[in-house]
């Protein structure tokens, strides 16, 4: 059986490669760039409209669930997926009375088809995602990787069958939402071995908790939605957004390994930070060198790679792509997990809303001068201030030095390989 680290690894790998190979089979199977941008711009919707508070549910329950007592813990799940299901509901409700304004005023488009039943697909879909803190908490590694295939390494073959079919492009959409009833289903047989107990207590924790870490990542986040509102804003044309969120793709493994390395470390941390520092230093040196080295050949190599696995459309793809690399530098330095265990949700919110004024001012200047890559410039400064910010709070507070996190001789090494090979490729 894999271990929790790998599993949790392997859940990541599959969400953000299932989404680049469901982009390929549409450019692969013939769609056109209008069609790809309508499907991007839902995406965008979806990931606007639930990413806030779903990421802030998980960073509450992780760290929140080992800090409990036996007793407690009896009715932290049953509540987490009542909290699930409520807020699902909400969206939906919200998404379908605002239609109108919101494909207007923030999509820029008169009108999107599949809006309806994309919405519902993304209420049904959420809830699902307890299953991943719920597994994680067990330490139940081999569920935790069935779920990863049945909801994201599958992915691309749910946008396959359809278009090689010829079937109308909603049936995408009909197939997703069946997924997501089946983790619903699957949710539901894990009551029928847990205490459906609902705890009052425990809601007020997590709402408190997660409502810290929602202001957050609502802030953090609007950095991406702000990016895509000026690209459409400044270009409005559905193929330019197309182009810039195929190519507003940090490196895929990087993320994949850092976020299950958060997801498995957090709670872990949470119960005795000191004790399981050096195997998060350890691990997170493991992924500089593993990461590196691929981001490095993948920018010499990322103009022939989009235009050979996407198309000649995309070509300009590439340069946002590799700017976005450059944010592999702060990534690395990962003082995120370590300031989750300590609860310091609201440190995070106010170093959030510096990040977001610093992007959207240097992606507004820039954008005029060097047009979408001069966007995801703004957006890898404000990722460093971010981390530089954290590391400020854990020496100040805690006594923790960023060298504590990952090993300073390979990270300065390959931070500046990294930053040649961009001036080489970009500017040579």
């Amino acid at each position: 059986m894999p271990s929790l680290t790998k599993t949790t690894q392997f859940l990541s790998i599959s969400r953000i490669g299932g989404a680049i190979l469901a982009g390929m089979v549409m450019v692969k199977m013939g769609l056109d760039l209008k069609t790809i941008g309508q499907f991007e711009l839902l995406f965008f919707l979806g990931k606007a409209a639930t990413t806030f508070w779903s990421d802030a549910l998980a960073k509450a329950i992780l760290p929140l669930y080992p800090k409990l007592d036996k007793e407690q813990q009896k009715g932290f799940f049953a509540t987490s997926v009542l909290i699930y299901l409520g807020f699902s509901l909400a969206t939906w409700v919200i998404l379908m009375l605002f239609k109108t304004p919101i494909t207007t005023y923030f999509l820029k488009v008169s009108a999107l088809p599949y809006y309806n039943i994309y919405v519902l697909f993304l209420a049904l879909n959420i809830p699902g995602l307890f299953l991943e803190q719920y597994y994680t908490l067990r330490n139940d590694s081999l569920n935790l990787l069935i779920y990863s295939i049945l909801s994201y390494a599958l992915y691309p073959i749910y946008f396959l069958i359809p278009i090689y079919l010829g079937l109308d492009l909603g049936t995408i959409f009909k197939i997703l939402i069946g997924i997501s009833g089946i983790r619903l289903l699957w949710i539901g047989f894990i009551f029928t071995k847990e205490t459906w107990l609902f705890n009052s207590g425990i809601l007020r924790k997590l709402l408190s908790l997660a409502t810290h870490f929602m202001a957050y990542i609502l802030v953090a986040m609007m950095a991406e939605i702000v990016d895509g509102y000026i690209i459409n804003h400044h270009y409005s044309d559905p193929g330019i957004f197309a182009i810039f969120r195929y190519g507003a793709r940090e490196l895929p493994l990087t993320i994949a390994l850092l976020n299950g390395l958060s997801i498995a470390s957090v709670a872990k941390l949470s119960s005795n930070l000191k004790a399981h520092l050096p195997t998060y230093k350890k691990s997170l040196t493991r992924i500089l060198q593993i990461t590196f080295p691929i981001a490095i050949v993948l920018m010499i190599t990322s103009q022939w790679l989009f235009v050979h696995f996407f198309s000649g459309d995309f070509r300009e793809s590439a340069l946002v792509f590799n700017t976005y690399l450059l944010i592999l530098g702060s990534r690395v330095l990962m003082p995120g997990p370590l300031v989750i265990s300590k609860l310091e949700s609201r440190y995070m919110f106010r170093v959030s809303i510096i990040e977001l004024l610093i992007n959207v001012v240097l992606s507004l200047i820039f954008i005029q001068y060097w047009g979408l890559i001069g966007v995801a410039f703004g957006t890898v400064l404000a990722h460093y201030f971010e981390k530089m910010a954290y590391f400020y709070l854990l020496q100040t507070k805690y006594q923790l030095a960023w060298t504590e996190t990952i090993d300073k001789r390979w990270f300065l090494a390959f931070w500046v390989v990294l930053h040649v090979c961009y001036a080489f490729v970009v500017f040579g």
